[in-house]
């Protein structure tokens, strides 16, 4: 996130705010993409799986 931010303040020093608006609603759409949600209790199977963001548990091929 911090590169988004980064591209904003430059985007804002320069006084392309359009620019600047739309850097701030590409990182707020990607922060809500990688948003970490706790498992559904109400399934099980969601308590045993790895969350799928994990890169510790990909499977090696």
């Amino acid at each position: 996130m911090r590169i988004y931010v980064r591209h904003m303040r430059k985007a804002i020093t320069a006084g392309d705010l359009d620019r600047a608006g739309r850097i701030g609603i590409a990182a707020y759409r990607v922060a809500n993409t990688h948003e970490r949600r706790p498992p559904d209790r109400s399934r099980p199977e969601a308590l045993t799986r790895p969350h799928p963001a994990s890169h510790r548990h990909r499977e090696r091929r």
